[in-house]
């Protein structure tokens, strides 16, 4: 009985499974022999016709598979990889290509196609190799110590030193090479975390002695530790003793046995005795313990603390915490010395026993350190002391990720607070355009930048609000009131607030891109006459003519316009614009002889800056003046915020007329503005616009009711 196509494909595919590939092919071209149009077959095909080393056949076999069933992104991946063999490169690399439109995680075609991305040769592309790099991380997990390597050099270049800190410490996670201890150390200074690169570099001097570079940054970085412990002398103790032992009291301590004990040779008989003589002073000295600076101690935590360490494990990490005294005297008093030495062999060894010791050991320690930590810096960010400050969060935080959001538990709060002031003076840069100076004030007066800058990873999220809130005002101050200058002076404090490593870096970079094409199009717009030795100017500022100046927000009331006059054989243009405001009148004034000369071009740009720059600020100032009350006199017209008042005489009488605002008409008629009720349009009064202060402001404010 013959067998179906779908039989035969099936077949083939369990022929392969027993490496019977040429049993496999004979059956896929069965199936194809009973339909031509059998993506399947041909896929069988190319594949049975590879494992033969029958590369062209298998090249043709893949690609009609593939016009058969273009979709299948794992299909172009094998067939990238065919191309690739055959060296076929340019093939290979679209083939990779087309399988990551279909399916952007495929492991297979991510693996091959960085190969010809990441590295040196005539297809390097540092854009698509981190691209395709990153996406083989984010969905497979790198573990080769030069692919994480090369990853968290992209980072680097990136400045997004957090992520090239993950991929370098994987590296050295997976395998000590010279690059990744390097480039770690590298990550960690450009986070500000100095003693983290300098105990990483320490080792990697152990590991590879010859390499100087190395050797080179971590003199350098020492340098700048010794200048900050210069100037933390005599402060290593933090708390006062009434605060020592609160968070861990070491049994040995509390035992009172030398630290030069040999540990192999404390028995149970000795804690025993040392217990026993524990116990009577602490009856005897109602709970005072002479060998601990008479500490008062409760007797039944010490009974509790000794008795822990007959478990071995507990006496055994004791033992480590007891011999090592910068730890001790942390851990117990609150001594800062630990972050306040150089690199050293102790440090190291204390390091790989939290390492290598067992894996409860870390966790063990971490729950004491994080507490105690946690004290410390609250007490440390309390003093003001900006040095010891940035020593204590520059590094050997030694914790597990477990605990890592436990290190500053209730010394968060304390950071966070910091911000309050600058909340709320975004909250107000909504209504009130809040200048570059004041908000510098209010980061000064907090010595933020100095706080929050250097915090590790755990205050990301308050480090990128401090830069939002800032970015935030210096936005309002742009788009709410419309202040350029103000706003790229702001953009650039909140610059120097971004994280190392933060992805904000590149929100403000673009912010700054807009910004500066924001201003070069104002100056585009700004207007500079020369009259005689006079400069005159209408800038975003405000308007300026020889020694008087008038702020933009300042100027009350404004007109011009031009006169022409005629002549026997020309023609005079006189340009006149009027400013007031700020306690004086600037009058700028200059004539041509041609219609078409520079002087009417020298016009015609200032009036465009006037309505660019001054025009929307005198309105504000009117309305302002409207808005509390006042009765402002434009010409003939006296304007309150309910109606427009005018008097029209007649043969034997005047008349007042009292317009509402919705009922106000004006035209613009030979230079001059007429003003009239929409009900009664035979009684007007009209004014001169080019000599009559905010005649133009009052047709302004009616057609702008009006619309």
């Amino acid at each position: 009985m013959s067998k179906t196509h779908d039989e035969l494909i099936d077949k083939s595919f369990e022929l392969r499974k027993k490496n019977s590939f040429e049993e496999s092919l004979l059956a896929a071209r069965g199936a194809l022999a009973m339909d031509s149009e059998s993506a399947d077959a041909w896929w069988l095909i190319a594949i049975n016709n590879e494992s033969l080393d029958k590369h062209d056949l298998a090249l043709n076999a893949f690609e009609k598979s593939l016009n058969l069933y273009e979709e299948n992104a794992y299909r172009w991946a094998r067939y990238g990889k065919a191309l690739k063999k055959s060296e076929q490169n340019d093939l290979a690399i679209s083939a990779f290509e087309t399988a990551l439109k279909n399916d952007p995680k495929q492991k297979d075609a991510l693996t091959e196609i960085v190969t010809y991305y990441c590295w040196a040769g005539n297809y390097k592309d540092e854009a698509l190799g981190f691209k395709y790099l990153k996406a083989l991380d984010d969905n497979h997990s790198l573990t080769s110590d030069s692919y994480l390597n090369q990853l968290g050099s992209y980072y680097y270049d990136k400045k997004l030193y957090l992520d090239s800190l993950r991929c370098f410490k994987r590296c050295i996670k997976y395998k000590n090479f010279e690059y990744g201890l390097f480039n770690t150390g590298l990550s960690y200074l450009a986070l500000g975390q100095y003693l983290n690169a300098l105990d990483v570099w320490y080792e990697g001097i152990k590991y590879y002695p010859e390499y100087e570079i190395q050797k080179t940054e971590f003199n350098k970085a020492l340098q700048t530790l010794r200048q900050y412990t210069s100037k933390i002398v005599g402060k290593v103790e933090i708390f006062e003793e009434k605060d020592w032992y609160v968070e861990y009291l070491n049994p040995f301590e509390l035992l009172g046995i030398d630290r030069e004990t040999d540990f192999d040779e404390v028995t149970a008989k000795i804690i025993q005795n040392h217990r026993k003589l524990l116990l009577q002073e602490i009856d005897l000295e109602e709970g005072r313990i002479s060998w601990l600076n008479s500490k008062v101690i409760d007797k039944s935590r010490a009974i509790g603390i000794v008795d822990s360490i007959n478990d071995e494990k507990i006496k055994k990490y004791n033992e480590i915490i007891f011999q090592n005294k910068f730890i001790l005297n942390f851990l117990s008093k609150g001594d800062v010395s630990l972050f306040l030495m150089e690199p050293c062999d102790d440090i190291e060894d204390f390091v790989d026993s939290l390492k290598y010791e067992d894996e409860d050991f870390a966790e063990w320690f971490s729950a004491i350190f994080t507490k105690q930590f946690d004290a410390v810096f609250k007490k440390v960010l309390r003093s003001n002391d900006l040095d010891l400050y940035r020593l204590i969060v520059s590094g050997r935080h030694w914790i597990s990720d477990v605990h890592l959001s436990d290190l500053f538990l209730t010394s968060y709060e304390e950071v966070n607070k910091l911000l309050d002031e600058l909340r709320e003076t975004n909250k107000r840069s909504k209504t009130i355009n809040i200048t570059y100076k004041q908000t510098l004030e209010v980061v000064t007066k907090s010595k933020l930048l100095a706080r929050i800058l250097p915090l590790p990873a755990q205050f990301i999220t308050l480090q990128e609000e401090a830069v939002k809130l800032i970015r935030g005002i210096a936005i309002n101050s742009m788009n709410v009131h419309n202040d350029s200058a103000n706003s790229k002076e702001i953009l650039d404090l909140a610059q120097t607030f971004v994280p190392q490593g933060s992805k904000m870096a590149f929100d403000l970079a673009e912010d700054q891109v807009t910004i500066t094409e924001i201003i070069s199009t104002e100056k585009k717009e700004e207007s500079a006459v020369t009259i005689g030795k006079i400069n005159t100017s209408i800038k975003k500022e405000g308007v300026r003519h020889d020694t008087q100046f008038i702020p933009a927000d300042k100027v009350e009331a404004l007109c011009w316009g031009y006169l022409v006059t005629r002549g026997e054989y020309s023609k005079t243009y006189e340009y006149r614009f009027q400013f007031m405001g700020n306690g004086m009148t600037i009058n700028s004034n200059w004539s041509g002889s041609a219609e078409n000369d520079i002087s009417k071009t020298l016009y015609d740009k200032h009036v465009n800056a006037l309505i660019t720059f001054i025009m929307p600020k005198a309105i504000d100032y009117v309305k302002n003046q409207l808005k509390h009350g006042r009765v402002i006199t434009v010409g003939g017209c006296k304007i309150t915020e309910d109606n427009v008042q005018f008097e029209t005489k007649g043969w034997f009488s005047t008349k007042s007329h009292s317009v509402p605002w919705y009922k106000v008409n004006v035209e613009l008629t030979n230079g001059d503005l007429i003003v009239c009720s929409k009900d009664n349009t035979s009684s007007k009064i009209s004014m001169p616009l080019m000599s009559t202060p905010n005649s133009i402001l009052l047709y302004s404010l009616v057609k702008n009711y009006e619309a």
